[in-house]
């Protein structure tokens, strides 16, 4: 699978061209249907209780699914098939993601960040590659992106998300 960015894939993409297609097309399937059963509800006339039951076990099978993805990329990523970078900050430069932080981080797609445990957001745009083809030089994105007029607002971290900062760096510092 060739990548066309040398950083990788934001997360959907990725998660589309390297999770198991099986599970792709059981989520499109249950999408699909639940959507189907969307604009069932939008005709005129009496609904059907079996129906809304239909609708609700759809919703609940695209769900499952979309869990099942999660789950398949999270355990590529852990077993290093697929390796990710990512910014500890939104404007830092970018750092490689060492498998062990997948134990305790989850992967969200409509932001392209991950998670630890409690939500907290810990790393910014992540980028996932096929570890074969990931063995490329970060130097053209170490530096981080011109800094505007406006200074950016002294950060605030939770202490759940310098834990895992912590456990991160720990795990991905050099022997």
């Amino acid at each position: 699978m060739k990548h066309d960015h040398p950083t990788g894939l934001p997360l959907a993409e990725g998660a589309r061209r390297s999770c198991d297609a099986a599970i792709l097309e059981a989520l499109a399937t249950a999408e699909a249907e639940a959507a189907r059963f969307e604009a069932m509800d939008l005709l005129p006339g009496r609904q059907d209780t079996h129906r809304g039951m239909l609708k609700s076990a759809a919703y609940f099978e695209a769900e499952y699914q979309r869990c099942q993805l999660l789950d398949d990329l999270r355990r590529r990523l852990q077993c290093g098939d697929l390796v990710a970078t990512a910014r500890e900050r939104p404007t830092g430069p970018r750092i490689e993601v060492a498998a062990e932080a997948w134990q305790h981080l989850s992967p969200h797609f409509a932001d392209d960040t991950a998670r630890d445990g409690l939500g907290a957001v810990v790393l910014f745009q992540v980028r996932i590659a096929e570890a074969a083809l990931a063995q490329v030089s970060l130097a053209h994105d170490a530096m981080p992106p011109a800094v505007t007029a406006q200074a950016d607002p002294k950060p605030v971290y939770s202490l759940s998300t310098l834990r895992a900062w912590y456990l991160l760096r720990r795990s991905s510092w050099p022997a």
